[in-house]
């Protein structure tokens, strides 16, 4: 799945966001990798015990939008790592962990905080069955797609990309399921608008929390 999320972030927030972490000290990314990312992660990460309000807050202007509640159904989720690329970094092609402090990483997503006139490379590119696409969002703007697809940063060649990284925990462990309960919710928001459909629309609520009980899986 992919879901693009265009301005979560206002761009003078992207701004402000920016202004605060880079005055804040960064690690080398490499050392949270995972065994086989060792020597393709190339990157600073904000270092763990700072910006902490900062992400959290961000993490939730991600997971109460209206569009992420249908389509990714969040259970858990972690506060965003915050990642800087600048030239010659990026990270070749990877998978996520499958658990990531804990929960397990069902859907990943990066907030762009630069804007991408600000930098050349930086693309982020995920991997599929039809091929591959391609993100350069505006600052401020999110994509999410399944934690499991092969993805990469293009290395940077000229200026700098900032940008919010993080995992999500669905509460619908199945992709197939979570398309299927974001279609249904569509199809009752559309039916509740209408006057003269008051049972169809009572009897597709009491469908979709039938499916809800017999596919959620609680954090």
């Amino acid at each position: 799945m992919f879901l693009v999320v265009d301005d979560l972030l206002s761009s003078a927030e992207a701004q402000q966001c920016r202004q605060a972490v880079l005055t804040l000290p960064f690690d080398e990314g490499r050392q949270t990798a995972g065994r086989f990312g060792q020597t393709s992660k190339r990157n600073g990460q904000l270092r763990a015990d700072t910006f902490d309000e900062g992400r959290k807050e961000l993490l939730d202007r991600m997971m109460t939008h209206p569009e992420v509640s249908v389509r990714v159904r969040p259970g858990r989720a972690l506060a965003p790592v915050i990642n800087r690329y600048e030239v010659g970094d990026g990270y070749d092609w990877h998978t996520d962990n499958p658990i990531q402090s804990g929960i397990r990483a069902d859907i990943s997503y990066t907030l762009f905080l630069s804007e991408p006139d600000n930098y050349d490379g930086g693309e982020l590119v995920v991997r599929t069955p039809d091929g591959e696409r391609v993100f350069k969002l505006a600052a401020g703007s999110a994509v999410f797609y399944d934690s499991a697809a092969l993805h990469r940063v293009q290395p940077i060649t000229r200026g700098q990309r900032l940008a919010a990284i993080g995992w999500v925990q669905s509460m619908f462990r199945e992709p197939r399921d979570r398309e299927l309960m974001a279609t249904l919710r569509r199809a009752i928001e559309q039916v509740e608008a209408l006057e003269d459909q008051r049972e169809l629309f009572l009897s597709l609520c009491s469908v979709e929390a039938e499916l809800g009980r017999r596919w959620v899986q609680p954090g």
